[in-house]
C-alpha cells in the first residue's frame, strides 16, 4: 500500500504512517487490540503488525477496522485538517493498494462535513474490496469512465461511464472492473463520518 498527500515523519514510511492512525484511533476510543480484534474478525498479532507497520492491510481489511472503530478510513491519515476548500489534485490524499491495483483519493478536504467525495481508479479486473461490505451511509457512484459491475446486496449492476448507482444505508456492495481500460469512479458518502 502506498500513502500519499500526508505529512509524515521523513524517516517513517507510508504503511507506518497509516498504522500510526490505526492505533491513535483506536487509543483514542480506549480500546484494546483483542477487543479491536474481536470487532473485526482478525488476530490480535495481525492488528500489531498493521499497526506498526511490519505489514500492510488489504482493503477489506482496512474496512473492517474503520468499520469496528466507526470512522472513515481516510481519518487514519489525517494528522491536521486544513480550513482550506480547495483540494489540488497533487495534494490529495492518496492510499493506493499496487497487488490490488486499486487507489482512492480523497477529493474533500476534510471529513467534518455532511458528506465526502473519494475517486477510486481501478485497473482491468480488480476490485474495491475482496467482499462485499456496508457501511452506515448512503452512497452514489458515478462511473467517470470503464466498464464497471457494481453489486449491490448480491445483485449485479452493469455500469458504463456517465452511469450512476445509489446504496442503500448499511447494504453490502463493491465494484469491480470488468472493462479493458482503467475505470475512474466518483463515490459521494453521506454521512462522511460513517465510512
Amino acid at each position: 500500500m502506498r500513502v500519499t498527500g500526508v505529512n509524515v515523519p521523513a524517516l517513517a514510511h507510508e504503511t507506518a504512517a497509516l498504522g500510526i492512525g490505526i492505533r491513535a484511533e483506536r487509543l483514542r476510543q480506549n480500546m484494546t487490540l483483542a477487543q479491536l480484534a474481536e470487532r473485526t474478525g482478525l488476530s490480535p498479532s495481525a492488528l500489531s503488525q498493521i499497526e506498526r507497520g511490519v505489514t500492510d492491510p488489504s482493503i477489506g481489511s482496512l474496512r473492517r477496522i474503520a468499520s469496528a472503530l466507526q470512522v472513515p478510513f481516510f481519518r487514519f491519515l489525517l494528522e491536521r485538517e486544513s480550513p482550506d476548500p480547495v483540494v489540488r489534485k497533487s495534494q490529495r490524499r492518496t492510499i493506493s493498494f499496487p497487488n490490488r491495483t486499486l487507489q482512492y483519493q480523497l477529493l474533500t478536504p476534510h471529513l467534518r462535513g455532511p458528506f465526502e467525495v473519494l475517486a477510486l481508479d481501478l485497473v482491468p479486473g480488480a476490485g474495491s474490496g475482496d467482499e462485499a461490505l456496508g457501511h452506515d451511509s448512503e452512497e452514489c457512484i458515478i462511473i467517470l469512465s470503464g466498464d464497471v459491475e457494481v453489486e449491490v446486496a448480491g445483485v449485479p449492476h452493469a455500469l458504463s461511464a456517465g452511469d450512476s448507482i445509489s446504496i442503500q444505508r448499511n447494504a453490502p456492495h463493491r465494484a469491480v472492473n470488468v472493462g479493458c481500460d482503467t475505470a475512474e469512479i466518483l463515490m459521494v458518502i453521506s454521512p462522511a463520518d460513517t465510512f
